[in-house]
């Protein structure tokens, strides 16, 4: 536990004035060196958010482990938000799976009982934090 948070401070630590490549080589080493799966999730969430508008095939590549990760966890708000964010960008990428991705999403957030295990609000609010904050509004 202490490492994981010690990982994430370190993560948060990252200078305004470094490339965007550090942020992402930072989330990158955070996500090889944890061992929390909570926290690896926050990064993969994070990992594929850094790619949104640029890089397609990297944010179906994270979201896919993301998705995978928040399956183990059961966090089922989280699958289906990895779902939305892979068949979102397959459809740039002309991929055949986009309907079927979307839909399995759809299904997961249209099941009440999603909401009876969720990431954790301190995990979440790190997202928040590290989007709002450390994040180029260009993205």
């Amino acid at each position: 536990m202490k490492t994981s948070l010690f990982i994430l401070l370190l993560l948060f630590t990252v200078s305004f004035t470094s490339g965007q490549q550090n942020m992402v080589d930072s989330l990158k080493h955070g996500l090889e060196t944890s061992r929390n799966d909570t926290l690896r999730l926050v990064l993969l969430t994070l990992l594929s958010n850094r790619y949104l508008d640029k890089k397609y095939d990297s944010v179906v590549f994270f979201a896919e482990q993301q998705l995978l990760l928040a399956q183990k966890l059961n966090y089922k708000i989280d699958e289906a938000y990895a779902l939305d964010i892979m068949g979102e960008r397959m459809m740039h990428l002309h991929n055949t799976r986009i309907l079927e991705t979307i839909l399995k999403g759809i299904k997961i957030v249209e099941d009440t009982r999603s909401e009876k295990n969720i990431l954790p609000k301190k995990y979440l609010d790190m997202i928040i934090y590290w989007d709002t904050v450390f994040l180029p509004k260009d993205r």
